[in-house]
């Protein structure tokens, strides 16, 4: 199965991924499922915890938070997306901390 390394604020992991449709789809080693679409920047996670959703085009997030059954709404600055092929860099910010997710397929 084809690998992609996943790096979310430097941490970085290997795993597997498919693509679809220009949506890339992986599983984290803690059972998060993903899911990145390529065509409109929208990334979400989701695992027994949380439902996030970050649409990038729209600088805006949704988590909700299950065992709570809570949604947070939030605003996200300062987007810079780098993309080259399959591969993502994405820059930014929520409420004024930094954040960097980046996708690097591994051929």
């Amino acid at each position: 199965m084809p690998k992609i390394k996943v790096s979310i604020d430097n941490v970085e992991s290997i795993v597997d991924y498919s693509i679809d449709s220009e949506v890339i789809n992986y599983k984290e080693y803690d059972n998060t499922v993903v899911f990145y679409d390529l065509k409109n920047n929208i990334l979400i996670r989701d695992n027994e915890d949380i439902h996030m959703i970050y649409d990038f085009n729209n600088k805006k997030g949704n988590i909700h938070i299950k065992e709570m059954d809570r949604e947070l709404e939030i605003s996200i600055d300062n987007i810079e997306i780098e993309r080259i092929k399959n591969n993502i860099r994405i820059n930014y910010s929520i409420e004024n901390s930094d954040f960097m997710y980046e996708l690097e397929v591994l051929e």
